[in-house]
This record gives C-alpha cells, sequence and structure tokens, in this order.
C-alpha cells in the first residue's frame, strides 16, 4: 500500500502522527512536505513489507521521491503536489512541475 495526502495542515510530523495516520508499517517509510501555517503539507508513505521510499526531493509545492518494490525490484518516482491558490505563484508552481521531469 502507499498513500499520498494533500493539505494536512501538519508542519512537523511526529511517529506518533504518522502511526495514527498511516498504522505502524508506513509510519517509518514516509516523507513530508511541512505546512506553512494552516496551508499545505504533502505526506507519501509506503508499506515497508513492499516498498522502499528513497532520495526524497522537496520542493516549494512537491514532494517526490524513488518508490521501489521490494518483491520485483521494479522502481518508479512518485510526487505529491499541493499547487498554491495565488496567481502570482502560479507560474513558479508551473516551473517547479516541469523540472520534476
Amino acid at each position: 500500500m502507499v498513500a499520498c495526502l494533500q493539505e494536512t495542515k501538519i508542519s512537523n510530523w511526529t511517529h506518533s502522527h504518522l502511526v495514527d495516520t498511516v498504522g505502524t508499517e508506513m509510519a517509518s517509510n514516509a516523507i513530508f512536505l511541512p505546512s506553512v501555517g494552516v496551508c499545505g503539507c504533502i505526506l507519501i508513505a509506503a508499506s515497508e513489507h513492499f516498498f522502499t521510499l528513497t532520495q526524497p526531493h522537496l520542493t516549494t509545492n512537491t514532494v517526490t521521491a524513488k518508490l521501489t518494490m521490494l518483491a520485483e525490484n521494479k522502481e518508479w518516482s512518485i510526487s505529491g503536489v499541493y499547487g498554491p491558490q495565488n496567481d502570482a505563484d502560479k507560474i513558479l508552481f508551473l516551473q517547479e512541475i516541469l523540472d520534476l521531469r
């Protein structure tokens, strides 16, 4: 199982928060972008029995990581995105998305 949650509004995920939100088997295999005030936050978590999350890359509005399926040693890139509401920031956001490639 893999989960990507957006707009959690949590600035600092503790292990306890992670266990309560995604469960024990995903709590130690998670990457997050903290919220800014009460806006945003992205959390990507995966079952440690089936996947590893490595090479986290955080930008202002994205979380990207390498997701490896342990059984088959197959790799993907996974991104969680939280776009800005402010019109002026949307151009920068679109550039962030282009740069993820």
